[in-house]
């Protein structure tokens, strides 16, 4: 359940995130990568 809600949760921060990127810059390889080190760090 808490799997599922998530990833629903994260793939609208995505979206939020890639248009934020986008705005100021950023790369693509630089959100995923803080998206996976957060969420190795919520997970431990």
């Amino acid at each position: 359940m808490l799997e599922t809600l998530d990833s629903s949760v994260l793939d609208k921060d995505w979206v939020q995130l890639m248009e934020e990127a986008k705005s100021i810059g950023l790369k693509v390889e630089d959100i995923r990568v803080f998206i996976l080190q957060n969420t190795s760090m919520e997970e431990e």
